[in-house]
C-alpha cells in the first residue's frame, strides 16, 4: 500500500520531521516498519528563473548573497545589482538609511528628501519585463504619500505607489492599471508588472490582478524605464516617506507559474504570506 501525506508549511522556511512509528499501518499480517525523514519547506529559488536583469535585495545591499549586519540609522550611500548585471544604485540624494524590518531582514529608508538611482539605463534594451516590488510608505501626510518607484529622467514613470493611493501606479508613460485606490496604506505591498512589445500590460497588487487584461494604455515606444529610481521621481519631485525592502526586473514576460513562483517568494520572505490566500505558494 502507499500511504500519502498532505503537510502544509505554515510559514517558510521551515523544517517538519516526520516520524511514522512501527505498526502504524497494518494489513493482515503486515506491519510498516519504523520511518523518519525532515522535509525543509523553504522559499522558491528566484535566482534559477532565466532573465533576471536587475536585483535589489534590501537584506543584501553589496550583493555577495549575505546579511548586511547593518544597524538602524546606517547610512546607505550605494546599493549593489545583486543579478550582476551593473544597475548598482550609486547615485544618491539626502541621506538613505538602513532599517529592519519586522521580521529582522534590512530595508532601505527614503525621508521624503532622500533618493537612490542607478545610471545604467534600461530603455530602449528591454521591450519585455517583468517586475516585482516591495515596499511601503512610512507616514501620511499628502506630501509624504507620492511616488516610491519611479524613474531619475524627465519621463513620467511609474511602478509602485502614487499621489495618495497605494494602489495607484503601473504608469509606464500611460497607466496599465486601476489609476486609484487603496489609500495611505503604512503596510507592506507588492506590486507587479508585466508588458511586452505587443502594447500587453498586466498589474497585480499583492498577488491580486490591478486593472485589464492585456492593457494596452502603457505608451507604444517609451514605457521602458530610463534610470529606475527609490524615493521619488526625477530630482525632487513627488518624494515619498518610504522604504524598499526588495524590487526585481527580469528581461522577459514570465510565464504564469514562474510569477507565482515570485510572488510566494517575496510574499514568505518579507511576513505577506496572508495575502496569498488561493495562491498556489
Amino acid at each position: 500500500h502507499t500511504y500519502t501525506f498532505d503537510l502544509t508549511a505554515a510559514s517558510l522556511p521551515s523544517t517538519v520531521i516526520l516520524n511514522i512509528p512501527a505498526g502504524a499501518a497494518t494489513d493482515g499480517s503486515d506491519n510498516t516498519a519504523a520511518f523518519t525523514t525532515i522535509i525543509d519547506h523553504r522559499w522558491p529559488d528566484v535566482s534559477n528563473i532565466s532573465n533576471l536583469l536587475i536585483w535589489m535585495d534590501g537584506n543584501d545591499l553589496d550583493g555577495n548573497g549575505l546579511s548586511d549586519g547593518l544597524s538602524a540609522n546606517d547610512p546607505v550611500n550605494s546599493w549593489t545589482d545583486k543579478a550582476g548585471n551593473g544597475y548598482n544604485f550609486t547615485g544618491k540624494r539626502g541621506d538613505p538609511s538602513f532599517n529592519t524590518h519586522a521580521n529582522g531582514k534590512g530595508v532601505v529608508y527614503f525621508d521624503g528628501n532622500d533618493a537612490l538611482w542607478t545610471d545604467k539605463v534600461v530603455h530602449p534594451n528591454v521591450p519585455n519585463f517583468s517586475m516585482f516590488s516591495v515596499a511601503r510608505w512610512t507616514a501620511t501626510g499628502n506630501n509624504d504619500c507620492r511616488r516610491v518607484i519611479s524613474d531619475k529622467e524627465n519621463w513620467n514613470w511609474i511602478h509602485a505607489y502614487h499621489d495618495k493611493q497605494y494602489k495607484r501606479g503601473f504608469h509606464y508613460n500611460g497607466w496599465i492599471g486601476g489609476a486609484a485606490g487603496g489609500g495611505k496604506s503604512q503596510e507592506w505591498h507588492m506590486h507587479i508588472a508585466t508588458i511586452n512589445d505587443s502594447d500587453q500590460g498586466n498589474a497585480w497588487v499583492d498577488a491580486s490582478r490591478w486593472g485589464a487584461v492585456n492593457h494596452n494604455g502603457a505608451n507604444n515606444s517609451n514605457y521602458q524605464p530610463k534610470k529606475i529610481q527609490f524615493g521619488g521621481w526625477k530630482g525632487s519631485s513627488e518624494f515619498s516617506k518610504c522604504e524598499v525592502a526588495e524590487f526585481l526586473m527580469f528581461d522577459r514576460v514570465l510565464t504564469e507559474a514562474e510569477r507565482l513562483e515570485v510572488e510566494g517568494y517575496l510574499a514568505h520572505k518579507w511576513g505577506m504570506s496572508s495575502k496569498l490566500d488561493g495562491h498556489a505558494w
